[in-house]
C-alpha cells in the first residue's frame, strides 16, 4: 500500500488544484471541458483494462501510470499554457485510467480471497484517502508560499519513487494476472 500510496499521493495536485491553475494561472475558463477531456482519456484504458493487465500484469502497468503521472505533473510545471493543460489532461489516461484499475487488482492479487473485502478497504482509505489528504493539505500550503510550478515540481518525486519501489521491489511480489501462455 505505501507504493500506491506514493502514487496516489502525487495525484493530490492534479485531483486539487488543477481547476485552480486553469482559472488563476493559465488564466483560462475552461474547467468543465478539461475535466471532460480527461475523463474521456482515461474510458479506453478502463475498458481495455482486463487485456493489460493479463498481458503485463499489475506491477508494469502501476510502473507505466506512475511515470505516465511524473511527465503529466512535470508538463504542467513547465509548460502552463492551453497546450500544456490539454496535453496533462490527456495524460490522465495513465495517471488514472491505468493507475486505479492496476491498483485494485494488485491489492486484490496480494490478499487471500476471504480478506479482499478488507484489502479493499485499505487500500481505498489508506492508499486513496489518506494519501489525498496528506496531499491536499501540503499542496495548499506548497501553492500559497511557492505558487503552481513549484506544487507540481514537488510531487514528481513521490510518482518517480512508487515506480522506483515496484521496480526494485519486484520480486517480492506475486503478480498472477500475467498470463505467461
Amino acid at each position: 500500500l505505501l507504493f500506491i500510496g506514493l502514487g496516489r499521493l502525487a495525484m493530490a495536485p492534479v485531483n486539487s488544484f488543477v481547476s485552480l491553475w486553469l482559472t488563476e494561472e493559465i488564466r483560462w475558463n475552461a474547467v468543465p471541458l478539461m475535466w471532460a477531456l480527461s475523463a474521456a482519456s482515461e474510458v479506453p484504458f478502463i475498458l481495455f483494462s482486463a487485456p493489460l493487465l493479463r498481458r503485463f500484469g499489475t506491477r508494469r502497468l502501476l510502473v507505466c501510470a506512475s511515470l505516465g503521472l511524473a511527465l503529466r505533473l512535470a508538463i504542467y510545471a513547465c509548460f502552463p499554457s492551453q497546450a500544456g493543460a490539454v496535453a496533462g489532461q490527456l495524460l490522465h489516461s495513465l495517471s488514472f485510467g491505468l493507475f486505479h484499475p492496476a491498483a485494485v487488482a494488485f491489492v486484490a492479487s496480494q490478499v487471500p480471497p476471504a480478506l479482499r473485502a478488507r484489502g479493499m478497504v485499505m487500500y481505498l482509505s489508506l492508499g486513496v484517502g489518506l494519501p489525498g489528504f496528506l496531499g491536499s493539505t501540503a499542496g495548499g500550503l506548497i501553492v500559497e508560499h511557492a505558487g503552481y510550478r513549484s506544487l507540481f515540481l514537488a510531487f514528481i518525486p513521490c510518482s518517480l519513487a512508487s515506480a522506483l519501489l515496484f521496480t526494485l521491489f519486484r520480486r517480492f511480489f506475486d503478480d498472477p494476472s500475467i498470463d505467461r501462455s
